[in-house]
């Protein structure tokens, strides 16, 4: 059974993936990517992932990804 503060938590947390020179998570059902500059997550560069406009390849990778924090 899960504690309060548990659930909470659970809620209240955002998994990033690191790969390279990039960070990736999803927040409310969209999928983000970012810079990483010195070891830090880039926060004012944010912005969605356009799938629409990848290659084969590229969305793969991203799927890749997605599967590894979901």
């Amino acid at each position: 059974m899960e504690t309060q503060s548990q659930k909470i938590r659970k809620n209240n947390t955002v998994t990033i993936a690191i790969v390279g020179h990039k960070a990736y998570w999803v927040h409310q059902n969209i999928f983000y990517e970012t810079e990483v500059v010195d070891g830090e997550i880039d926060r004012d560069s944010a912005r969605p992932i356009d799938a629409h406009n990848l290659s084969k390849k590229q969305f793969n990778e991203l799927l890749e990804i997605l599967d590894s924090i979901s």
